[in-house]
């Protein structure tokens, strides 16, 4: 259950937050239709330059939890910093990123807070049809919940569901609008 008291953090490494964007879509969520510039102020924005800034701010994501009440951790994105640092392939970055990634995990069972991680994708080829792959082997294997979004006709979206134990197997179609998304 939220209340008007939640907070959202937001670990911001590939500068992709739009404060104006989020304000715009509450207020259309709120029928209001007006940019709603107090819900900013319950944003707990990190933009970590290193991947070792990164792993710090996760780090501290319980004591943070227990001085200020939210429920979501959103990280965009989730390897773009350590395949910067460590390479691509590297047996040092896989150690790493799984660690990062299992006390992502462990803070979200002790917290009940949802955590929302998005990763790169490289495109492969495979028997002539072409995969999406996650630049992290580690964020694939780990996850509790893989969606995959996908880009589709004009400002059509899909959402994918591809492994859960928690939501069956399906897709949906979405549009991005004004107001935020809208399914079709």
């Amino acid at each position: 259950m939220t209340t008007s008291d939640d907070y959202l953090v937001y670990i911001d490494v590939d500068s992709t937050f739009a404060p104006e964007r989020v304000a715009a879509m509450i207020g259309a969520i709120k029928g209001s239709g007006k940019v709603d510039k107090k819900v900013l102020s319950r944003v707990m924005y990190y933009k970590p330059s290193t991947f070792e800034e990164q792993s710090n701010i996760v780090s501290s994501l319980y004591e943070l939890w227990r001085r200020s009440h939210y429920r979501l951790v959103i990280i965009d994105s989730l390897s773009t910093l350590i395949r910067g640092e460590y390479g691509i392939a590297t047996i040092e970055r896989q150690r790493a990123l799984s660690s990062y990634i299992r006390t992502l995990q462990l803070y979200a069972l002790k917290t009940g807070v949802a955590v929302i991680a998005t990763d790169n994708v490289y495109q492969i080829e495979d028997q002539g049809e072409e995969n999406l792959l996650p630049s992290s082997h580690n964020a694939f294997e780990l996850s509790t919940t893989r969606i995959r979004l996908r880009k589709s006709v004009g400002s059509k979206r899909i959402c994918r569901v591809e492994a859960s134990p928690l939501i069956p197997e399906g897709e949906a179609a979405f549009i991005i609008t004004e107001s935020g998304l809208q399914s079709l």
